[in-house]
């Protein structure tokens, strides 16, 4: 991956994951893995947040 495929600097991105890791007080991402994957409890994040989200967009409805 470089910095283009997400539009910001790799190091940016890295202490923007390391500040949600430390907020959860957990491992989000596998990060010895390549591909990064997410831990069971990372993934279990993602999947509240979409289900927020899409609370959240069918409310604006």
């Amino acid at each position: 991956m470089n910095d283009a495929t997400l539009g910001i600097p790799r190091t940016t991105l890295n202490a923007r994951l390391k500040m949600l890791e430390t907020a959860a007080g957990f491992a989000v991402f596998q990060h010895r893995t390549r591909p990064v994957t997410a831990t069971p409890r990372g993934q279990a994040l993602l999947d509240e947040a979409r289900l927020l989200f899409d609370r959240i967009d069918g409310a604006a409805r």
